[in-house]
């Protein structure tokens, strides 16, 4: 439908620019429509292409969308092809351009060559945003770095307490958010770090947050593979009470849970 709509608005005279093009594979990539993006991407490097044969120089805008859409539709390779020509050029990378990047490499697992980017970014004076912290995050969850990843995290909470993030706005932008914590809950749960998990669940809600489901849902999962039945039945309660419905997977975790502490009962009885 929207590789219709993008030809038919070609066909009617209309020359789609660099924000267009962007934009269309930011979409595409966000609703998991690959070969979308990747068909949409090879038209950006099209314009790309005669922008330069008519003289028209690309500006860091314009590097900074190929490069984040290379990274969304997975061609990291050619991403760092157009890295190496934006410092050729003279033109420095931006916030984006470095959160695309690490992005990028975590996906792939990548994480030394990440560490990497994100130590020539603050060498380079370019303050991190939250979109980074969550790329990092999740690439060491990924590769399952726990202790990495709530490093990460304390690395995050220091550079605040110490007034590192230069302005106010900065500052709030880069709390971190609920996807975090939830990632770092869900993933330390699963992994057999459950008292790590808890305390970061607590701090969340110190926090003011909103844990979502997920984040409850593996609390509980992890309270009731440690004995504590009645605390997993108080989130399920808390659940309730705030509105959030149970979905399959809580109600599997508890029943499932619930009927190995009653076959363990079982066994003491015996």
């Amino acid at each position: 439908m929207a590789r219709s709509l993008f030809t038919q608005m070609k066909e009617a005279g209309f020359t789609p620019d660099i924000v267009t093009y962007n934009s269309l594979i930011d979409g595409h990539g966000k609703l998991g429509l690959l070969d979308e993006c990747i068909w949409m991407l090879q038209e950006a490097i099209k314009f790309f292409v005669d922008m330069r044969r008519v003289a028209l120089t690309p500006n860091e805008f314009t590097y900074t969308s190929l490069i984040d859409a290379n990274c969304k539709a997975g061609n990291l390779a050619e991403a760092l092809k157009l890295v190496e020509e934006i410092l050729q050029a003279g033109i420095k990378l931006n916030v984006v351009t470095y959160t695309a990047l690490l992005d990028g490499l975590c996906e792939e697992g990548r994480m030394k060559e990440a560490e990497e980017v994100f130590r020539a970014m603050l060498k380079a004076g370019v303050a991190p945003n939250q979109e980074t912290y969550t790329a990092l995050v999740h690439g060491l969850l990924k590769l399952k770095k726990w202790s990495q990843a709530t490093e990460a995290l304390t690395l995050l909470e220091g550079m605040l307490d110490l007034g590192l993030i230069p302005t106010e706005d900065v500052r709030n932008g880069l709390q971190p958010n609920v996807a975090v914590y939830t990632a770092l809950v869900d993933g330390l749960c699963k992994n057999n770090c459950f008292e790590v998990a808890k305390k970061l669940f607590e701090e969340m809600l110190d926090k003011g947050m909103m844990p979502d489901k997920i984040a409850y849902t593996a609390l509980i999962d992890g309270n009731m593979k440690h004995g504590n039945l009645q605390e997993a039945l108080n989130l399920r309660d808390r659940m309730i009470e705030i509105g959030m419905e149970l979905d399959l997977h809580a109600y599997t975790a508890l029943i499932w849970d619930c009927l190995t502490v009653v076959k363990c009962k079982s066994k003491e009885f015996a």
